[in-house]
């Protein structure tokens, strides 16, 4: 059985651009404050990590917003040119573009296993509602032959005890039921027919 809305395992709604708004600004900060050390080194990495963290959490809008955020503070403050939008050239394209693979490919992966996980969820879920069910259909089919038995035990009694002949007979002539009078009337009627 496949589920359908398995895209929305994740929370949603303003919280998860909050944290998306969070992780940027922490990978930010953090990228700045290494930045005398890493100078052009790694201008996108704490981005691409970010990334995948609020992918896990958040869902995939944030996450699409922390890499479109970190493409644009990453080339402007850690590219060279540092502090311009200038276009980048030769080196700066192929670690821009190294980032974007590497940051859609883990968010690909992430969202993937996270669907995956919600999927097998919902379907445990379903299998006990319908488990539960099938308990609750069966303790009621038990209530009920438990029911018939007892009004089918009054009834023999009760049948038992008439001083009347009496049978039920179906369409097809065969009997239904017949009480102990109708027995002993038909062994006296065999017992009478063979003297």
């Amino acid at each position: 059985m496949k589920i359908r809305n398995v895209k929305r395992w994740a929370p949603g709604g303003v919280r998860s651009y909050a944290i998306a708004v969070a992780a940027i600004m922490i990978a930010f900060a953090v990228r700045f404050a290494l930045h005398p050390i890493l100078t052009e080194r790694f201008a996108f990495l704490f981005f691409a990590i970010a990334a995948l963290l609020v992918e896990f959490f958040a869902g995939l809008g944030p996450a699409l917003l922390v890499v479109a955020s970190g493409l644009v503070i990453g080339g402007d403050f850690f590219v060279p040119p540092f502090n311009s939008f200038g276009m980048p050239q030769g080196f700066e394209l192929v670690i821009i573009a190294f980032y974007l693979v590497v940051a859609m490919v883990g968010i690909i992966l992430i969202e993937s296993l996270q669907r995956s996980r919600y999927e097998a969820r919902l379907l445990h879920e379903v299998a006990q509602s319908r488990l539960e069910m099938l308990e609750r259909s069966h303790g009621q089919r038990l209530q009920a032959e438990e029911a018939a038995r007892q009004s089918e035990d009054r009834f023999q009694a009760l049948a038992s005890g008439l001083p009347q002949v009496w049978y039920m007979r179906r369409l097809d002539g065969n009997f239904e039921y017949v009480n102990d009078q109708f027995y002993q009337y038909r062994s006296e009627e065999r017992r009478v027919g063979k003297e």
